[in-house]
């Protein structure tokens, strides 16, 4: 059985950030569908819930991982995500 929910997800800065958590996130099983909004700062992910589960997904290791991004200037910065189910 298919369900989606929608997370509220903080520290995306750029449109590769909505990219890597979208990536990020289908390479789970029971993943089915993820779109990422950087302006709206949400994400709506269909998944099996046969396979996993709403704690799984919030849970997800690429909320809870530093992502250095070195930009074209030299400089560093590190991005650091979080996510909180809003609506599922």
């Amino acid at each position: 059985m298919h369900r989606m929910i929608r997370l509220g997800i903080r520290g995306m800065t750029c449109r590769r950030c909505a990219e890597r958590i979208r990536e990020h996130l289908q390479e789970d099983s029971g993943i089915v569908a993820v779109e990422i909004s950087l302006g709206r700062g949400v994400g709506e992910v269909q998944f099996d819930a046969e396979v996993t589960d709403t704690a799984r997904i919030v849970n997800h290791r690429v909320f809870r991982t530093e992502f250095p991004v070195r930009w074209k200037t030299g400089r560093v910065q590190v991005h650091r995500y979080s996510a909180e189910l809003v609506m599922g």
